[in-house]
C-alpha cells in the first residue's frame, strides 16, 4: 500500500478491517464516524439491504481515518471521504472504486475478494458464524428472523 496513494490506502484499510461493500464504503461521509464511541454508522439508504449497519472501529481504524481526515482536508473538504474529482458534493462511484481496488491488485483480487477474505478469516478465527453474518450485514434468511429478535 506505501505505492498508491492515500485515497487508495484509505479505501484498502476500510474493506479489509470492516468487510463492507464497495457500494457502501465510498458513499461514507465523515459525521459517519463517532471516533469518540468507535463506530462507523452506515445510514440505511447507503446499504445494499437498506437497512442501517453500525461497525467497531479499531484503534487502528481511526488512526488510519484521522491521518486520510488531515491530508484530505488540506487538498480539499469534502463531507464525503471518497469524493468526486470534479464535484467533490458527491461521492465516487461503486465502479469507480472497484477501479481504484483492481489497480492497486493488478487485476488479481478485487474489493468484493477483500470481503469475502474477511469473512474467511473471521472464519478462521474462531468469530461465530452469525456475528460474522451480521458485521457482513448480509440479509437474514426466514429461519432466523422468526427466531432472532434483536
Amino acid at each position: 500500500l506505501n505505492n498508491v496513494t492515500v485515497t487508495q490506502q484509505c479505501l484498502v484499510t476500510l474493506l479489509l478491517l470492516h468487510g463492507t461493500r464497495i457500494g457502501e464504503t465510498v458513499q461514507a461521509k465523515w459525521d459517519h464516524f463517532d471516533f469518540k464511541e468507535k463506530f462507523w454508522r452506515l445510514p440505511s439508504t447507503d446499504t445494499k439491504n437498506k437497512k442501517a449497519h453500525t461497525l467497531p472501529l479499531s484503534d487502528l481504524a481511526i488512526k488510519r481515518l484521522k491521518t486520510y481526515k488531515k491530508q484530505q482536508r488540506s487538498i480539499k473538504a469534502s463531507t464525503y471521504l471518497f469524493p468526486q474529482k470534479r464535484n467533490n458534493r458527491k461521492p465516487i462511484t461503486g465502479s469507480q472504486g472497484s477501479a481504484l481496488i483492481s489497480c492497486i491488485g493488478k487485476g488479481a483480487w478485487s474489493a468484493h475478494d477483500i470481503r469475502k477474505f474477511a469473512r474467511t478469516w473471521w472464519m478462521e478465527n474462531g468469530i461465530d458464524y452469525m456475528v460474522g453474518e451480521l458485521l457482513l450485514n448480509h440479509t437474514l434468511n426466514k429461519l432466523d428472523k422468526a427466531y432472532i429478535q434483536t
